[in-house]
């Protein structure tokens, strides 16, 4: 869930992070001795050997992870058929699935406290917490073998943080008071997709901008890519058409 976002964006990554989620299930993780190495391990991201430009912090990790991985691998390692396929290409360096792996690795660190905020009344409060995590390596590195980067990048963002709590923590609810603070939601930047549907359906309309202001605008226009963009051309649009008569 925290690694990705559990909607309409659904890319293959989250769906690999969701399979990741079943294979370490949350009370594994949070009670093994090491949840980074048993995280990295399943994954597929622990090579027995960096390359040789890696440097002494990558090295001193890796050395770390891979000893406390080797008595976890016999029971978690994927066999070479079902590992997962990552792609890297296309994906910003701050949103590298390592990165994204070593973010779930500090919050079941202290799952209890992470526990504790996923309730509707502590949006503001998970959403302050989240945002501090910060990690000795992956605060400053995109993969185990990368350079460090010039200025710290945070391991969960602001729009992945309010995928989350839209996608996930509200959803739990489901009542009057989830629905009214999902409606009250500001949207984080918008994407390709939600640009693309946006400048199509109402940019010709004067009040176009206001139907970017909340998230549930953006997954309104996601859905409705998915529901008709993503099968249909615009000529023959049907929605298109009673827009443009608004």
């Amino acid at each position: 869930a925290v690694a990705g976002g559990h909607n309409v964006q659904m890319t293959e990554h989250s769906h690999h992070f969701l399979a990741l989620a079943v294979l370490t299930p949350a009370d594994a993780v949070v009670h093994i001795a090491g949840p980074e190495a048993l995280l990295f391990g399943t994954a597929g991201f622990l090579l027995p050997v960096l390359p040789a430009s890696c440097t002494p912090e990558a090295v001193e990790l890796h050395k770390k992870l891979w000893a406390q991985w080797w008595p976890l691998r016999a029971q978690f390692e994927l066999a070479p058929d079902r590992s997962f396929p990552w792609t890297y290409s296309g994906n910003r360096p701050a949103n590298h699935p390592q990165r994204r792996v070593g973010a779930m690795a500090v919050i079941a660190a202290d799952f209890d406290a992470f526990k504790r905020l996923c309730l509707v009344g502590y949006t503001e409060e998970l959403t302050k917490y989240l945002s501090s995590l910060t990690h000795p390596y992956w605060s400053t590195h995109v993969t185990l073998p990368s350079p460090p980067s010039p200025r710290p990048m945070a391991l969960m963002g602001r729009d992945r943080i309010l995928d989350f709590i839209i996608n996930h923590l509200l959803p739990m609810k489901d009542d009057e008071h989830a629905w009214k603070h999902y409606l009250s939601l500001r949207a984080g930047q918008a994407g390709t997709k939600v640009l693309s549907v946006h400048q199509s359906l109402l940019g010709g309309r004067p009040d176009a901008h206001a139907f970017l202001a909340k998230a549930w605008h953006h997954q309104a226009l996601l859905q409705i890519h998915e529901d008709l963009c993503s099968l249909h051309s615009c000529a023959i649009c049907s929605l298109l058409k009673q827009m443009e008569k608004k």
